[in-house]
């Protein structure tokens, strides 16, 4: 793999690391443990070393004063994750809550300007060092610091393990632990994390009675169309994701579900050329089943 290859020849390539925890995610055949065990090296080399590197400033009292809440992402612009964190950031209430973003982005948009609006301090940061950052966030004496990326792009999850605030927590836009013993807690929910996969984050994972994450509809998209089968007659079946995500392992559950419908025609000759196809060509192609 390239990944490792590069970090054969420069141990110290942050990136590479970052980039190899992402694509793991993606083997189909490689056990949960063992993929934790990569995300865990990674803290060891790359998280536990800065640990405890930034000098402790008392933490001022919050008595008369608002709860500092900063959020640190890339994606403050038109990206998907604004579905969902841009409602949320409208939405704060200022009274209670001083809210800081930290902008990774090189990109301003419209978006941008909207949720520059939301904010009570916008801090561009994509030309400072991971310890000017931490330092700056430190010195805004910042009381929930919530890291948005993941190891997604333009992520600075090196600020993370720095701690520059006393709470950290990891919620969005990547669906995994980030690895980081730094960072205290993983916002999620029941059917995102189930009980018992606990070791399977650096986390603490944080639990919503409800869904971790709340997806709102861009603009003008329009109003939920009638429903094809009742002009069909039958069901249509899809799945809008990354052909990455599609392996065998997805393509049986789907199998398993396709067969639970009994006026569908679907063979086992079918089922197991799409197994087939699934393990060496790329993108899958399903069978009609129309």
């Amino acid at each position: 793999m390239s990944y490792r290859r590069a970090l054969q020849i420069r141990p110290a390539f942050e990136d590479a690391y970052s980039n190899l925890l992402f694509v793991l995610n993606y083997r189909p055949d490689q056990r949960g443990e063992e993929i934790m065990a990569a995300y865990r090296a990674y803290d060891a080399q790359f998280g536990w070393p800065h640990i405890g590197s930034l000098a402790t400033l008392p933490q001022q009292s919050r008595y008369r004063r608002r709860l500092k809440v900063g959020y640190v992402s890339a994606a403050l612009r038109r990206h998907s994750s604004r579905h969902f964190l841009e409602p949320l950031l409208a939405r704060h209430d200022h009274s209670v809550v001083e809210v800081y973003a930290y902008a990774e982005s090189s990109r301003p948009d419209e978006v941008t300007d909207r949720y520059k609006r939301y904010v009570d301090h916008w801090v561009p940061t994509q030309d400072m060092s991971d310890d000017a950052l931490a330092e700056r966030i430190r010195m805004d004496n910042i009381d929930i610091l919530v890291e948005l990326a993941g190891h997604t792009l333009g992520n600075r999850l090196q600020v993370f393990a720095r701690k520059p605030a006393p709470v950290s927590l990891h919620w969005l836009d990547f669906g995994y632990t980030t690895g980081l013993s730094a960072i205290d807690y993983y916002l999620t929910d029941w059917p995102t994390v189930p009980a018992g996969s606990e070791a399977l984050f650096s986390e603490t994972p944080w639990r919503l009675d409800g869904p971790g994450l709340v997806y709102r509809p861009a603009e003008g998209v329009g109003e939920v169309s009638p429903l094809p089968a009742e002009k069909k007659g039958h069901l249509t079946f899809g799945s809008l994701t990354r052909a990455v995500r599609i392996n065998h392992h997805t393509v049986r559950v789907w199998l398993s579900c396709l067969n639970e419908c009994p006026t569908l025609a679907w063979s086992s000759t079918a089922a197991t050329t799409a197994l087939r196809r699934c393990k060496t060509n790329w993108p899958i192609a399903l069978p009609n089943t129309a």
